[in-house]
Order: structure tokens, then sequence, then C-alpha cells
């Protein structure tokens, strides 16, 4: 690994997301557009910038995303079909489905991991966070999860192991055209990419918060410290290197429920099968949606969903474990 792609893992351990601030153009493709690749949409220069929101893209990616816009209809069933095939945790573009009533109530039970002994923490999440659309019209769109997994005992970071997940095709049109344009966008996945380090590389401990002031004085550190989205990629990113403790789960909860605009909005399957209860929190651009577990507070999902609807970035939190070994 170079000293430029251990730089960009510092930032990511020091709960930096190089996309926080980004203004990417509200008006999106819809689910639906995506889904059936019929209609035609209206074609956008603009070219935005994405890095590694919430820890999406590790060490040193970047890549450059063409958006577009859409009116479109309603195909439910073809997307469900196209958008999980070959992969398992889907829908990829369409945000969750809620039932409205639920919410977490304190105080919180422990997580499992609470109890665990081990030399490790060991964190595994599954994550994308583009659509790429190499040509108008929604029949050239491609997705390309990412999974992560990071080991860090109480000081350092151990090991970060990624790997390039099969591309996800909204629709067949999709998959044809990159079956016939390999070139347009890479679709091998490759070996997992481990990566080690040896005491003094990478920190992975920093003070955590313990108290209302703790949150002002982290979330004073943003471009714009009123923004609601803060809260909600401070609970993101501490999510992905810490088994954070009760204390700090309810201290987070409580502050993100407190947010101007959070609501609560009931219960749900996440993409991996596990209930949890929602949150939905709207910002200048798009609407965070974390889901949690229900009795522990520990944080299962998240999807950042533009203003027409289509998921924009994602993670699924599968592993959160206390381990003696290194995979």
């Amino acid at each position: 690994m170079s000293d430029t792609d251990k730089e960009v893992v510092r930032a990511m351990l020091q709960q930096f997301d190089p996309a926080r601030e980004l203004r990417i153009d509200s008006t999106r493709v819809s689910p639906q557009s995506l889904m059936t690749g019929t209609e035609p949409r209206r074609r956008y220069g603009k070219f935005v910038l994405v890095a590694a929101a919430a820890l999406v893209v590790l060490v040193g990616t970047a890549v450059a995303v063409r958006v577009g816009a859409d009116q479109a209809g309603d195909r439910r069933g073809d997307q469900q079909q196209q958008q999980t095939a070959g992969f398992p945790f889907g829908p990829i573009v369409a945000p969750m489905a809620f039932q409205q009533g639920s919410q977490i109530t304190l105080p919180l039970k422990a997580a499992a991991y609470e109890s665990q002994q081990g030399q490790y923490s060991h964190i595994g999440v599954i994550s994308w966070n583009q659509v790429f659309d190499e040509e108008p019209g929604g029949n050239s769109t491609i997705i390309r999860p990412q999974e992560r997994d990071t080991w860090f005992d109480a000081e350092w970071v151990r090991r970060i192991v990624t790997k390039q997940l099969p591309p996800v095709f909204p629709n067949e049109q999709s998959r044809q055209y990159y079956q016939k344009h390999p070139q347009a966008h890479p679709t091998a996945t490759g070996a997992p990419d481990a990566n080690d380090f040896g005491p003094g590389e990478l920190p992975a401990s920093r003070p955590l918060l313990t108290t209302d002031a703790d949150i002002d004085e982290r979330l004073a550190k943003e471009r714009d410290p009123k923004d609601p989205r803060g809260i909600c990629s401070l609970l993101v990113d501490l999510s992905s290197i810490y088994l954070l403790p009760i204390e700090m789960r309810t201290l987070l909860i409580n502050r993100l429920t407190k947010t101007a605009g959070a609501e609560w909005i009931g219960m749900t399957t996440d993409r991996a099968g596990r209930v949890g209860i929602g949150v939905k929190v709207p910002t200048k651009e798009m609407t965070e949606i974390l889901v949690f577990e229900p009795e522990t507070g520990v944080l299962l999902a998240w999807d950042e969903v533009d203003q027409a609807g289509v998921v924009q970035g994602a993670m699924l939190f599968l592993k959160a474990e206390r381990t003696d070994h290194l995979e």
C-alpha cells in the first residue's frame, strides 16, 4: 500500500467523509426508469466526484459519475427480479419499505459483541454509493457493491480486506450493454485485497463520545455544523470502525431523535433479512435513512436517498464481533 493510500485510510478512520459536502444534483433517475430502461431520460453533462461516502470507497479510489434525471412509469415486478439477480442484498436503487408505528425505546439492551471476548474487533460491511450511467436512456447502468472487513485491536488497525463484488445491472438492457462494451467499466471482481498494518501505522482508537458536548465538538468541525446530515454521517462512520458500547449508542440515538426533521418511520426488513426500526432525516439534497436493531440500537443499515427516490449510497453492517482470529 502506498503512502498516499495510507493517508486516505487514516482519513477514513478519523470519520472524514470527502463526499459529505459535495452538492449533488437532486434530479436523478427514478428506480422505475432504471429498472425498465424503456423511456428516454434527459441527459445532464455534470460529473460528480464521489469518494468514500461513509467509508464506501476505500484506499484512494474515487470515481467520476455521470448522473441524470427521469420521467418514467412503475414496473415493480421487473425491478425486483433484475435487482436481485446475482446479488442477494437488493433492491439496490429502491429504498427499503417500512411499516409505520414503531420506534426504539430506552433503555437499550447490550449488543451480542459486548459479552464476547477476543483480541480484535471485527466489523464487516457491504456498501455501494454510485449508479454509473454510461449513456442516456437508462440502458447502460451498473452498480458496483464492495465488501470490506476491518480488524483492529485497542490501539491499531491490523488488517483491512476489501473485495469488489459482482456488478449489479438494474435491467437486462444494461447487462447486455456491458457484455458488448466491457471496456466501458470493468466487471471483473478479482481476488480480495488484503492489507496488514503494524503497530503505529494506522491508529484505531480515538476518544469515544460520552456527552452531548462531545458530539457538539465533533459536529462543529463540519463545514455546516447545523446540517442534520452531520449526526447521520457521524453515526455511520463511528459504527464502521467501532464496536460501540451501549452508552455511546444511547447517546447517539438520543441526539439523532432530537435532530430537526428526524422521524421514526417504523419497522422494516433490511436487505440482509434482519428486522429493524428506521429513522429518516431530510437534508438539503438527500434523505438519510438509518435502520437500527430494535432492542440494542446497533446500526444495521444506512440509505442515502435523493429527491427522485433513488438510493445514491447504502451500507449494510453485517459483522460486528470480538475475535482472536484475523481472516
